[in-house]
């Protein structure tokens, strides 16, 4: 299962960014629930040097019903390729927009897939939702 399922225009329902692996205690991950769908993306920690993305995990469930407590957001989402990071390097992921602002509002996946030295990229940025844009003062 591979990146281009969570394409399209979805609502990002729910996520949790400190998600542990259930058979790897040195895999760290995040977990978002997309329309009716939970989906779970973890950290293969490599040799400590290097680190990627795990291929995304899809499951038909609600987030809560794996027992941990996640933070409600409710923003419709254009999820795309994430395919370039933002120095230029080559990039394999998703990227979740706020189709309300057009902001970026996550990146998951590998930064720098390409180089000898890979990172595994959560980039949860809950301040760019258009939920929590200020008001123009009166």
């Amino acid at each position: 299962m591979g990146w281009e399922q969570l394409y399209g225009t979805r609502l990002l329902n729910a996520i949790r960014t400190d998600v542990r692996h259930p058979f790897n205690t040195d895999a760290n991950g995040v977990a978002i629930e997309l329309d009716d769908m939970t989906v779970f993306v973890f950290e293969d920690p490599s040799d400590g040097y290097r680190s990627s993305a795990t291929e995304p995990m899809i499951v038909k469930a609600p987030l809560y019903s794996f027992g941990c407590d996640p933070e409600y957001v409710r923003a419709p989402v254009l999820v795309r390729a994430w395919t370039k990071s933002e120095y230029g390097n080559t990039a394999d992921g998703a990227e979740f927009i706020d189709t309300r602002n057009g902001k970026t509002i996550l990146r998951i996946g590998t930064d720098n897939s390409d180089d000898y030295y890979p990172s595994y990229t959560c980039d949860w940025r809950p301040q760019d939702m258009a939920s929590n844009e200020r008001l123009p003062s009166a």
